[in-house]
């Protein structure tokens, strides 16, 4: 009897313990779905994305009522400016023309060849917010995410940039693909034989491009309005979807507000309003000037007004250079074909929030401009004074390849 009252026993306490594991997982379950639902509005994101539990820092819906005001002031380093390259919105012009400039003013620009890694683990984070604030005064090109390097302990640069209509660029990545033998199909050979890293990743490129080389004429020449008519992957744009959804760069240029929302994975929600709230918030807590690709004249003003030391007299510079197809016209496609208006208005539909988002941007410029009084000044600088090499028509070096 005492063995049988013993084993009894035990059996309830092992249930009883069964039981309390299942009450824990449970209530795991319920508080991580709970965060889940916290970060992804159910009225707001798509049920295909919602699926997807991001553990991480959610996206704040911004609360502060917008203000236009230019923040280079604030900024804890004043001898950094970081461009951070948005594709298909006329960032290698900017990037050919800024080389042009750094080489009148004398300061660097840095180019940074590597690839494109739009969410970097924390430790490359890390290293490379380290890395940058070593660098001397200039400024930096490079395809990224922003960076909030204070988050790692370094100074916070001067971040500028510019953006474009959300259907143009789209549009324009689209011929990108498809355009055979474009300009930068052949980097030039001293580039790519600096060292093994130039060289991986112009090897990198070759490959991609050959892969589209096996793309049939048809491919080649296909319109975008009849890849949308037949719902090509390229010309679909689906709510909630992004870069980390599709997993194919060459074919998902959709997001603009993403380089600009932050280094967290939810910053690929396509359309998003909580992408919109923080790449808003964003802008206008870290960036001196966001630029309109449409805009060209304010952008430049813009730049020379408020980032003087680096922009001084652009305006007028690249008004000569015009001619210079190479610097002001960097890949400009000739085989890009207009829209039909039904396909464009599908696609006004399917970027509502991306188009909010630039709207916002092209409204700030234009405080910006008011509050700086050059909106309605002639374009003409009485005050422009170019140094001696300009005269002697001498260029001097400063630019910069480097690797972070």
């Amino acid at each position: 009897m005492k063995i049988s009252f013993t084993f009894k026993h035990q059996f309830k306490m092992l249930n009883g313990f069964r039981i309390l594991l299942l009450i824990v997982f449970l209530l795991g379950f319920v508080l991580i779905y709970g965060y889940t639902q916290l970060t992804f509005n159910a009225d707001e994101e798509p049920k295909e994305y919602r699926s997807r539990s991001f553990l991480q820092v959610p996206i704040q819906e911004t609360t502060e009522s917008v203000k236009f005001k230019n923040l280079t002031g604030d900024a804890a380093n004043q001898n950094l400016v970081i461009f951070n390259r948005v594709p298909k919105t006329g960032s290698e012009m900017f990037q050919s023309f800024g080389q042009l400039l750094s080489s009148i003013w004398g300061y660097h620009s840095y180019i940074d060849p590597q690839s494109i890694d739009l969410f970097p683990n924390r430790i490359k984070l890390k290293s490379r917010a380290k890395k940058l604030s070593k660098l001397e005064s200039g400024v930096y090109y490079r395809h990224m995410t922003y960076l909030n390097m204070s988050d790692y302990g370094s100074a916070q640069p001067i971040y500028i940039s510019v953006v474009r209509h959300p259907i143009d660029r789209v549009v324009s990545w689209y011929y990108y693909q498809r355009w055979k033998d474009r300009p930068d199909d052949k980097t030039p050979a001293e580039l790519c034989d600096k060292n093994s890293d130039w060289r991986n990743l112009c090897d990198s490129y070759q490959l991609s491009r050959q892969q589209d080389y096996t793309q049939s004429e048809e491919w080649f020449n296909m319109t975008f309005d009849e890849c949308a008519e037949k719902k090509l992957a390229e010309c679909t744009f689906s709510p909630g979807s992004g870069y980390l959804l599709e997993k194919n760069f060459k074919f998902d240029a959709r997001s603009q507000m993403m380089f600009f929302c932050g280094n967290t994975p939810q910053c690929a929600l396509f359309n998003s309003k909580k992408v919109l709230n923080r790449a808003k918030e964003t802008v206008e807590t870290a960036y001196s000037v966001v630029g309109i690709l449409e805009e060209l004249d304010s952008t430049f003003l813009a730049l020379q007004k408020y980032l003087p030391k680096f922009f001084r007299n652009a305006k007028e510079l690249y008004d000569e250079n015009l001619h210079n197809l190479t610097l002001t016209h960097t890949n400009k496609n000739p085989y890009k074909k207009a829209l039909k208006a039904e396909t464009r208005a599908l696609l006004e539909a399917r970027f509502q929030v991306e188009i909010e988002f630039y709207e916002f941007c092209r409204q700030r410029l234009h405080k910006q401009l008011q509050a700086a009084a050059v909106l309605h000044q002639d374009k003409s600088n009485d005050a422009v004074k170019w140094p001696d090499q300009i005269a002697r028509d001498e260029i001097v070096p400063m630019d910069d390849y480097i690797l972070l």
